[in-house]
């Protein structure tokens, strides 16, 4: 729960739905206990939790797969805590017959079999979620997006053209798959207008010319946060203009519309990086067969 609260954000819905994952992951974790208590040794609190980690792995991916809900990596360890807890309430409740503080060779190759698995259910996630690119532009200054610069000018010109004849809903799907490139510039809109409303004009000024550069087809297609879309009007980005011109802008400007954090890592690194720790686990087993 203290972890919970030191976490919470700006959304009551979310940070409900989140100490709900306490009750959730308890049970879940209840379950795995349950069906590995007999082998008696530490394997009985490591394979459910990592068990735990990959179920909820997946739920998070799920989360943000659909409108509407937030998947992240943060959300996996507030899971993992849940899990925790849950064990601390299994093992209270249903004792083992008998328990070993070590770890027997037959459950040392399931630890390390799923361990290998948790390790790509994971960077899976990552990958999916949290690696991105760092797109620096002097008009615009700089923003992270899941796209390459050359992959947001392609995407642009595909949804300009699709949503002539099939735009997004105008009420939110909640059984649907999100479509990424909306959601991101719409993040970018809600950024701008954030900015505006507390009087910063340089950064609601960076921010539109992220949106008319970079996701054009979002201020002028309605959606189910705008229906008329979302452009200034015409007075109001003259307006800006000339303010903007008038201030002090930033030396470099850094946007902080998206809402996850993103890596920038190069992903063949990462990806050789996790098969490298996977199949150092997987040797291990080996050598536990071979010893």
């Amino acid at each position: 729960v203290v972890y919970s609260a030191l976490n919470a954000g700006d959304n009551p819905e979310s940070n409900a739905v989140e100490r709900f994952h306490f009750l959730e992951y308890g049970l879940i974790t209840w379950l795995f206990y349950r069906g590995w208590r007999p082998l008696g040794d530490l394997a009985i609190f490591l394979l459910p939790t990592l068990a735990g980690i990959i179920v909820g792995t997946a739920e998070e991916w799920l989360q943000w797969f659909i409108p509407n809900r937030v998947g992240e990596i943060r959300d996996i360890f507030l899971n993992l805590a849940a899990i925790v807890c849950g064990l601390l309430f299994s093992a209270g409740v249903a004792p083992p017959p008998r328990f070993e503080a070590a770890l027997h060779p037959s459950s040392r190759q399931r630890v390390l079999r799923l361990a290998a698995v948790t390790v790509l259910v994971l960077a899976a996630f990552v990958h999916t979620l949290h690696l991105g690119y760092a797109v620096a532009d002097p008009e615009t200054g700089s923003f992270t997006s899941r796209y390459a610069p050359d992959r947001l000018a392609a995407l642009q010109a595909e949804k300009a053209e699709r949503w002539k004849t099939r735009p997004p809903p105008l009420l939110l799907q909640r059984i649907s798959r999100e479509d990424q490139y909306l959601s991101e510039g719409l993040s970018h809109v809600r950024w701008r207008n954030r900015q505006w409303a507390a009087g910063d004009v340089a950064a609601a000024w960076y921010e539109n010319r992220i949106l008319e550069k970079y996701f054009a087809p979002v201020l002028d297609t309605p959606t189910y946060e705008g229906k008329q879309g979302h452009r200034w009007p015409a007075d109001q980005r003259v307006d800006a203009a000339t303010r903007f011109a008038s201030a002090r802008p930033p030396d470099a400007y850094v946007s902080g519309a998206y809402p996850y954090d993103v890596y920038t890592w190069p992903k063949t690194l990462f990806w050789a990086g996790v098969m490298a720790v996977m199949l150092g686990l997987l040797a291990l087993t080996k050598n536990l067969l071979v010893s």
